[in-house]
């Protein structure tokens, strides 16, 4: 997307929003200027300096101008804040008070950008070792592929398997490097192939392409998606788009808009599944009756999925005034997720994870974590996570680092050649930027390893270094 479409769909938006709002949009308006203009800046100079939408920092600002910017404007105007909140707050108030927030936190944001941001013309190239790539991706497509054969068949087959995942999902425990191994099997599939078609100098047209996806769709189905994992098949698709923008083809702003309406289309349409399990293919339920969306589905998933306004005002009131009694976790919910990557080591640090943590504040449940634990499924993203540990005065803070990490990830990604296998990993790194911006640690944590660590050793075992300085 251009520089000037993206500012025309912005203002767009603008005249929405005072469409939508009238007067009460003047309460907004420093914020929404203020932040477009921000995000705006980021994204152009990633763009100038040889980005895409594809890479880290043209990624989280798009994402951000909707979940920073937007966001709390569109809550205002439709009157839907949050799913099920636990307790009724005065929700107009509170989410004009973390639009405010959020401003600050872009400001914090965009000097972190500043601070690490730098035009890098030499490009590096890493060339892939033909033989050993083709044998090594031969090899992990066929234990990839019986190890989803293996999981099927304890399971009695594709439909047990959806059955164990609707009655019975113990029966998935001790599975996880089974499905670690499995589930890379489509995006590794794209990979193999569009490495073989670069090398071959294999050009096809539009038609070629969209049969790939379709197999690419069904398999990212079959392998993980069954699962009731929306966001896991979402992803997916946004790195096999951006592998065939960055290393195959460029696509058009046509292709990117088709994409969007496909993915909100399939994650309502998936949502029945996700509710129903395998009863979906049976009983003839419907979106409405999943109980999901008492708003529109589109409104909904764009707020609660890709955006956390909601959750941010119910936890920074409950915080301020809601429960006074909360103490702060100082950076125990992020001890508990790096050590959860390590087996049979507790973290040393504290027994609070985000669920325990986010009950306490969230709920107003206060228990020993050592003697009881509590499952909730909510999600509290970069500012919420540091809220519950550091406090609201500090937890902008994290905003500044955050800023400066992705400005270096992004001059990182543009660094590499349009030919350079790495640029394959470009789309997962921008994944995970946004996911740790919209998640928690733990989320984080389990997203990276089980998606990105096995690809990334392959991609970078079975290449070497070639050619410098312009490449191309």
């Amino acid at each position: 997307m251009s520089y000037r479409w993206l500012v025309i769909v912005l203002l767009l938006f603008l005249v929405v929003g005072c469409l939508a709002l009238g007067v009460d949009f003047i309460y907004y308006m420093p914020q929404v200027l203020l932040g477009s203009a921000i995000l705006l800046v980021i994204y152009k100079k990633s763009i100038d300096y040889g980005g895409s939408i594809f890479h880290p920092l043209p990624l989280i600002s798009l994402v951000f101008v909707w979940s920073m910017v937007f966001s709390p404007v569109v809550s205002s105007a439709t009157g839907f804040y949050l799913s099920m909140p636990p307790k009724e707050i005065d929700f107009e108030e509170w989410n004009l008070k973390i639009s405010f927030v959020y401003l600050f936190c872009l400001m914090l944001f965009f000097m972190g950008v500043f601070f690490g941001l730098k035009e890098d013309r030499q490009k590096t190239y890493t060339r892939v070792r033909s033989k050993n790539f083709y044998r090594a991706g031969a090899l992990l497509l066929v234990l990839s592929f019986f190890s989803q054969v293996y999981i099927y068949q304890k399971m009695g087959g594709v439909v047990g398997y959806m059955t164990a995942w609707t009655h019975n999902k113990e029966l998935f425990s001790g599975l996880g490097a089974f499905f670690m191994l499995s589930e890379l099997f489509p995006i590794l599939m794209a990979i193999v192939f569009f490495v073989f078609c670069k090398e071959k100098n294999v050009q096809k047209g539009l038609l070629f392409l969209l049969l790939f996806f379709v197999i690419f769709f069904v398999a990212k189905i079959f392998f993980g998606g069954l699962r009731g994992s929306r966001s896991n098949t979402v992803w997916g698709l946004f790195w096999f788009a951006g592998i065939i923008h960055l290393y195959y083809r460029p696509l058009r702003w046509i292709h990117f808009l088709a994409g969007a309406v496909f993915v909100l289309v399939f994650m309502a349409g998936y949502s029945v599944y996700k509710t129903y399990g395998v009863d979906a293919l049976s009983e003839g339920y419907s979106i409405e009756d999943t109980g999901r969306f008492s708003n529109s589905p589109t409104l909904e998933i764009a707020q609660g999925d890709f955006a956390r306004t909601g959750v941010h005002a119910f936890v920074l009131h409950e915080y301020l005034e809601g429960n006074p009694g909360y103490e702060l976790k100082f950076g125990q919910t992020y001890m508990s997720a790096l050590f959860s990557l390590v087996p049979f080591i507790e973290s040393p640090f504290g027994e609070y994870d985000k669920n325990a943590a986010g009950a306490e504040l969230f709920y107003g449940d206060v228990f020993n974590p050592e003697l009881t634990s509590y499952y909730n499924s909510r999600i509290y993203g970069l500012y919420g996570e540091a809220l519950m540990n550091f406090g609201a005065i500090v937890a902008p803070l994290l905003f500044l680092f955050f800023g400066y990490f992705s400005s270096k990830l992004d001059n990182y990604c543009r660094s590499i050649s349009s030919g350079d296998i790495r640029i394959l990993l470009v789309p997962f790194f921008s994944n995970a930027l946004v996911l740790f911006a919209l998640s928690d640690l733990s989320n984080f944590f389990f997203f990276f390893v089980k998606n990105g660590v096995l690809i990334i050793l392959f991609v970078f075992v079975l290449s070497s270094n070639g050619a410098r300085n312009g490449f191309s």
